[in-house]
């Protein structure tokens, strides 16, 4: 009666139930190997089942589920190659790239996967008297589809094709109670359209290796071609509008993305010559035994060293390593239509193939307006966007003769990028671009070091001088009636570039940015261990030399007079003169640059260097480094400057059974396993300069700092290692404004165990 209802309203009442099904699927019976399209093997099911209900004074009715159900296909296949020409007779070699074409009908993995998961919330709330008059239930529902396939397909030997799609989709649900069935047929279309995407995210790639191995005139370069583009679909929030009731549209994004590496093995090509094969390869041992009738042709004679020297320097260049890299995308908001297969509308196939394809037509934007795809909505204000990324670099290894090793590198990073705000006019009216701007940024190797060893001062001076041989230059070149400033960005630029890099301040050109990348190189020679007296004293004697240099320019934008300008104009045009004259009558710089401005940076690392190991296994480290920053901001007017100079010496040695100073049993202790010592000393100097234009430089900071650091180390076994240290520290200032002087010393020992292979 009345108690029992009032002790089950007073009860908390909580029931849960749940099941679980997971990778439910058929294995192959033993033996059965071969992988078929439709084999049941390929398919396994998922579902879980959760259930809460829950009942307490305040609530009445609780009433959580949760349905999580899958299905993933999975067909993995090693696919018969057909050659049709496999057995042609020909050994002619320029007909072998024909015999050796094949391909592959059937793809080497499927993956396809589909999971919806329902999450369903009733809660019905008591009122003041313990009953739910006029009390509403709430709802809460999330009902999700996501899918995701995957391709992978060796089309043939030497290209590959792989397929990627990820799709988060929601079934959307009428509110309140699924109680009639209107609501029931609603969930049924969706269901049916598979849901409203939010994310689709596809991209397909192709790699190629070119078939240079196939011609004999080419086998001996090696090149790999990769192409991939991709699209992204994110849709905005559910029926989200503007105060003129017009939607805002989804976000679209796509990407291109194409590589070439190519690598080429000049001591192949030199090989096909019989004196440079000989040269090639290691002086022959001389045989101590009689030599035999028909013996000649295992002799192989010694050929001159002069000139053997001779053609090594012929051949002084030995490979190569090219990589080239551009990455293209095109973002566009305000997109209507809903994706549906392959990213594509299901009416009017927006945003068209080309988009999904990677295409990098600008006029995307106008095409979609005209054929209604944009929002009208003037609220927008995520841009229409396009970058690019270009990335070029090499690598190549030089010896003029086998201990004389040089490598050279170089590599350049363009970055351009254009935005605008393209939006309606009105309703009927045409789309507009607005708040057009062009940026970017830039990095190359560079060679800088003709000013490395100068007195930077000097260098500073010569920068102010060039001012004014390029400011003439500049008003001479340029047909536009305004007048250069002396400090005008358009004259600091190549100023600060000559004097720094080197140039001549009449030749230099006027853009900061360069098409080819300087190499930087390090050096290694090794011969001087097989030469009299080092080869007596020295197992291994090594000089060493490295360069590293990188001009970059920061970020820049185009400034606001200028906004007559190409998309991606950077490619025909990347630094114009200027052609606007401001009310002061000077004229306006196209691009304003940041406070990175632009900027060398150099390093000696080492600009001599020694690493040797002596004939009683004592190594010996000597290093000279030398590094600098030189930055110009050209809006203050400014020249950053940090040097650092620093001479490192070191030294260890390894001592097998040292005895200790402990005895046990009237012995000394010999320790079974080596003991290393090792200690170095660094001594270093760094300045830190602000130089203006039209004012006293200021010394940030400037030091010497010394550092004494030597260590002990024994492997008591193969997992515990003892390690004693100390490190002795000096900071001497040569500034007042500086750092102080500080000294410190630290010491201590840590004992490492490695728990592997436990």
């Amino acid at each position: 009666g009345e108690k029992d209802k009032y002790l089950a309203i007073r009860q908390d009442k909580t029931v849960s139930k749940s099941v679980n099904f997971a990778n439910v699927g058929k294995t192959k019976a033993e033996g059965n190997t071969k992988n078929r399209v439709y084999d049941i093997e390929n398919f396994n099911l998922s579902y879980a089942y959760s259930e809460i209900k829950r009942s307490n004074t305040l609530i009445d009715d609780y009433n959580q589920t949760n349905h999580n159900g899958g299905i993933t296909y999975t067909f993995t296949n090693t696919p018969k190659v057909i050659e049709p020409f496999k057995k042609w007779k020909t050994k002619h070699p320029m007909l072998k790239i024909i015999k050796d074409f094949n391909f592959s009908p059937s793809p080497n993995t499927i993956t396809l996967k589909a999971e919806m998961q329902r999450n369903f919330v009733k809660t019905q709330y008591r009122n003041s008297d313990f009953t739910t008059l006029g009390v509403d239930p709430l709802y809460e529902k999330l009902w999700t589809f996501n899918r995701n396939s995957n391709l992978g397909w060796n089309l043939t030997k030497s290209l590959v094709v792989t397929y990627q799609s990820d799709v988060k989709a929601i079934i959307d649900e009428p509110s309140g109670a699924i109680d009639s069935q209107e609501k029931r047929d609603s969930i049924k279309a969706n269901l049916r359209s598979l849901g409203r995407a939010k994310n689709l995210d596809q991209s397909m790639s192709f790699v190629w290796r070119l078939p240079l191995s196939k011609m004999p005139i080419t086998d001996w370069m090696s090149a790999d071609y990769s192409h991939k583009f991709g699209y992204v679909y994110t849709a905005n929030a559910f029926d989200i509008k503007d105060d003129s009731a017009r939607f805002f549209g989804n976000f679209i994004k796509n990407s291109r993305d194409r590589t070439i590496t190519g690598k080429i093995d000049l001591v192949s090509l030199y090989n096909r010559i019989k004196s440079l094969r000989i040269a090639n390869s290691p002086r022959p041992i001389k045989k101590d035994m009689a030599r035999n009738p028909g013996d000649d042709e295992d002799i192989i004679k010694n050929v001159p060293q002069l000139g053997r020297n001779i053609k090594r320097l012929l051949m002084l260049v030995r490979g190569m390593q090219l990589n080239y890299n551009i990455n293209e995308t095109t973002s566009l908001a305000g997109f209507l239509p809903n994706p549906g297969l392959l990213g594509l509308s299901k009416m009017g196939s927006a945003p068209g193939w080309g988009f999904i394809t990677g295409s990098q037509d600008p006029n995307v934007r106008i095409r979609a307006a005209e054929n209604g795809w944009l929002s009208r909505s003037v609220e927008i204000n995520t841009p229409f966007v396009q970058t690019k990324t270009q990335t070029f670099s090499y690598k190549t290894q030089i010896e003029p003769y086998r201990d004389f090793k040089v490598q050279l590198e170089g590599k350049i990073t363009k970055t351009e990028r254009f935005q605008e705000l393209y939006l309606s006019t009105g309703e009927n009216r045409p789309f507009a671009s607005n708040s057009k701007n062009r940026s970017g940024g830039y990095s190359t190797t560079f060679l800088s070091f003709l000013t490395a060893f100068q007195d930077q001062e000097n260098v500073f001076q010569k920068f102010r001088e060039n001012r004014a041989v390029l400011q003439e230059r500049l008003q001479k070149d340029n047909p536009i009636e305004g007048k250069y400033q002396l400090n005008s960005q358009d004259v600091l630029i190549p100023a600060f570039f000559a004097a720094y890099s080197g140039a001549s301040e009449n030749k230099v050109k006027y853009s900061p940015f360069y098409d080819l990348p300087f190499p930087n190189w390090r050096i290694d020679f090794s011969g001087l261990q097989n030469v009299g007296w080092f080869k007596k004293r020295f197992s291994t004697f090594v000089l060493t030399h490295s360069y590293t240099s990188t001009y970059s320019v920061g970020e820049y934008n185009t400034s606001n007079d200028y906004s007559n300008f190409g998309d991606l104009s950077l490619l025909s045009n990347p630094y114009p003169l200027s052609s606007k004259i401001g009310e002061d009558g000077f004229l306006r710089p196209v691009f304003l640059f940041g406070s990175d401005g632009v900027q060398f940076k150099e390093r000696f690392a080492p600009l001599i260097g020694i690493n040797a190991m002596t004939k009683s296994k004592v190594s010996l480290r000597l290093e000279y480094n030398q590094n600098r920053e030189i930055s110009l901001n050209p809006s203050s007017q400014i020249v950053y400057e940090i040097t650092n100079k620093d001479l490192v010496v070191s030294a260890g040695f390894t001592k097998a059974n040292m005895l200790l100073p402990i005895k046990r049993q009237g012995k000394r202790i010999k320790l079974p396993n080596d003991l290393k010592f090792n200690a170095s000393f660094t001594i270093r100097q760094t300045k830190d300069m602000t130089r203006f234009i039209d004012a006293q430089a200021v010394a940030n900071n400037a030091f010497f700092n010394l550092l004494l650091n030597p260590t002990i180390t024994y492997d008591i076994s193969n997992r515990l290692n003892f390690t004693a240290y100390y490190e002795k520290s000096i900071n001497d200032p040569l500034v007042l404004s500086g750092t102080p002087f500080i000294t410190s010393s630290r010491g201590g020992f840590r004992i490492m165990y490695t728990l592997g292979d436990l």
